[in-house]
């Protein structure tokens, strides 16, 4: 693909980050091509531009919402790496989100959930642990070609040796 066909510039990644640009054309090309897009089974992308590069949509027959969030970008004398976070985000009585941190659960459960991942770019830090993989874009800059990558574990476990903090005082003697 050549970039020239989503960004009609060329790529100056000195001067700021552009994997964010990149990223929007895409999502913003495939939206506007409605037969296209409801082939895929896309059904809308919502940019989110305050803190961070953000983007969530929904996709057909899933109830979630989903989002990716530009986290960095670096480049070499040919290439532009740019990486995203990708997260999901159940509805709060789903019951996926057993599968989840707890602390997603508690964030789920939050009268401010739905505001937050609607305005995800406000609120990706404390939404990190929606965070199911990575999206790597990587753009060669001189516009001839674009790779995209996503990743995710098969399994992830964080275990705190702190234990899990509540709003209550302990109960329990010592």
């Amino acid at each position: 693909m050549r970039l020239d066909t989503l960004l009609p510039r060329p790529l100056s990644p000195e001067k700021d980050a552009e994997s964010p640009s990149i990223l929007n054309c895409l999502l913003s090309g495939i939206h506007l091509d409605r037969r296209r897009a409801r082939g895929l089974g896309w059904r809308g992308v919502r940019p989110s531009n305050q803190l961070y590069a953000a983007w969530t949509c929904r996709v057909a027959n899933s109830p979630h919402v989903y989002g990716l969030v530009f986290q960095e970008e670096h480049a070499d004398d040919s290439f532009l790496y740019g990486t995203f976070t990708a997260h999901v985000f159940p509805d709060a009585a789903d019951p996926v989100l057993d599968t989840f941190p707890l602390q997603a659960l508690s964030l789920a459960m939050g009268e401010r959930y739905e505001e937050s991942v609607r305005n995800l770019s406000l609120h990706a830090p404390e939404l990190a642990p929606f965070c199911m993989g990575k999206f790597q874009l990587v753009a060669a800059l001189d516009g001839t070609g674009l790779t995209l990558s996503v990743s995710a574990p098969a399994r992830y476990r964080q275990i705190s040796k702190q234990g899990i903090a509540t709003q209550y005082p302990s109960r329990i003697r010592q």
